[in-house]
Parts: structure tokens; C-alpha cells; sequence
């Protein structure tokens, strides 16, 4: 019986994990995805950490990047750093490299809709709110 039941645990844990956020680089299509729940402390500072440091990798040769945005929930610390990523993504603009983002959103979240359509007046560069 007990067996059971770590079972149903083991796979309620894996549920909540893959929920978690997720970001994958693609370099050779310039592509960059982020996808999940985007909440809690450090794991976050180390992905977006890292990944700010990719997007200024990949702009020393790169002249193209696309990047793939779909939240399920985000927090605080995402906000700030999604601001930073904007605005590196602005400057990159503003050298003549190609940027676009798609923001996608469930028609039902219109907390994630209306964070985009605001994230979007920051930017200079096509960023499209996507409802599925």
C-alpha cells in the first residue's frame, strides 16, 4: 500500500517540476524559449542570471534573436528581471540587430495578458501578445 502511494507522490513531484520555469536556447535558429512558473528566489537569479549572459554572448556574432515567452505565473523577481532583459534586448535594437518577441498568453489569464501589453510599451523592437 505504501508503495502506492510514494507513487502518487513521486508523480504529483514530477507534475510540479516540469511546471516550474524553463528556459532553452536553440543558437542555431536564435531562438530563445521561456516557459512555466516563473516564482521563488535563487533558481531564478541563477536562470535569468545566466541567461542575460547568453543574450550578450550570442549578439557578438549573432544578428538575429527570437524570443518565445509563456508564463503560466510569475513573481516579483521575474518582473525585474524581464525589465533587464527588455532593456538589453533595447539596446541590441538600437545596433540594428533583429529582435522579436512573442508573448503568449491563455485566453482566461488576463493578469499575464495585461503584464504583456505593458511589457510591450517598453519596447522598441515587435513584441506580440499571442492569446492561444
Amino acid at each position: 500500500m505504501s508503495h502506492g502511494l510514494l507513487q502518487e507522490s513521486a508523480y504529483q513531484n514530477h507534475e510540479l517540476i516540469s511546471k516550474f520555469l524553463n528556459v532553452w536556447e536553440v543558437e542555431e535558429l536564435n531562438l530563445v524559449m521561456i516557459k512555466g512558473w516563473s516564482i521563488g528566489g535563487e533558481v531564478l537569479h541563477e536562470k535569468y542570471g545566466i541567461m542575460l549572459d547568453r543574450v550578450d554572448k550570442h549578439f557578438e556574432e549573432g544578428s538575429r534573436l527570437s524570443v518565445y515567452i509563456r508564463y503560466e505565473l510569475f513573481d516579483a523577481i521575474t518582473v525585474s528581471y524581464l525589465f533587464k532583459l527588455f532593456k538589453k534586448l533595447n539596446h541590441y535594437h538600437r545596433k540594428e540587430k533583429k529582435i522579436l518577441v512573442n508573448w503568449i498568453v491563455q485566453e482566461t489569464d488576463s493578469e499575464v495578458f495585461d503584464s504583456g501589453n505593458d511589457f510591450k510599451q517598453l519596447c522598441e523592437f515587435p513584441f506580440f501578445v499571442i492569446v492561444e
